[in-house]
């Protein structure tokens, strides 16, 4: 009897998201287009960074921030509690602080989880960011890791409301960057300005998503 034997990526991404995927040939060229993007009028604000590091032996580690959210996903003033799965009124970032940490206008939702506490949104994937290139450095760091993660969860300026696909994850092992966003947007008038904006951001690395989109 022959048997036949299909290996598939068993990666999963949301039933509603729309990736665009580049790959790379080393991971410091993954952070400096992170905090590019991420640094560009691109995003609007970061809801959540989250860096998860794990080992051969299994150990997991996580580094993450605070969490905010978009006043305006699930309504009004609301926001809704990732953790009781309650909605409540969070503090509203405003001011200097705000701006600084790209997270104006935003409303607090949860402490981080994790081992590791990162500042909130912009300045948490920077200092995630500067400490993984120090790990990196170290030798066998990354020769003893299965899975080094980073995810962050955007608004994207184009698409001002936001869904659970709108967000950016780079797989630093397999040198990868997911800029995903909700499959929706993809008949937004606005689509077409996003693709060129973030051509125009890839443009010095020689890389493009617009060959990818509908």
């Amino acid at each position: 009897m022959d048997i036949k034997l299909q290996v598939v990526n068993i990666d999963t991404i949301d039933c509603t998201s729309d990736p665009h995927y580049i790959s790379l040939n080393d991971i410091e060229t993954i952070f400096d287009i992170l905090l590019d993007i991420c640094k560009s009028d691109l995003i609007r604000a970061i809801f959540y960074v989250k860096i998860i590091i794990i080992d051969k032996d299994r150990h997991v580690e996580k580094w993450d921030c605070d969490y905010y959210m978009n006043g305006e996903f699930g309504g009004g003033d609301q926001v809704q509690d990732r953790g009781q799965g309650q909605s409540r009124r969070g503090r509203q970032a405003k001011g200097l602080y705000a701006k600084k940490h790209k997270i104006e206008g935003l409303y607090f939702v949860e402490e981080n989880t994790g081992q590791v506490k990162l500042p909130p949104g912009l300045t948490g994937l920077k200092a995630g960011i500067s400490k993984l290139r120090n790990l990196i450095k170290e030798q066998d760091f990354l020769n003893n890791k299965i899975k080094l993660t980073i995810y962050i969860d955007v608004l994207y300026k184009f698409f001002p409301i936001s869904s659970c696909s709108d967000y950016i994850e780079a797989d630093l092992l397999q040198k990868t960057i997911n800029i995903c966003t909700a499959d929706w947007n993809i008949t937004s008038h606005n689509y077409p300005k996003f693709i060129t904006k973030l051509d125009q951001i890839l443009a010095p690395w020689g890389v493009k998503v617009s060959s990818q989109t509908p």
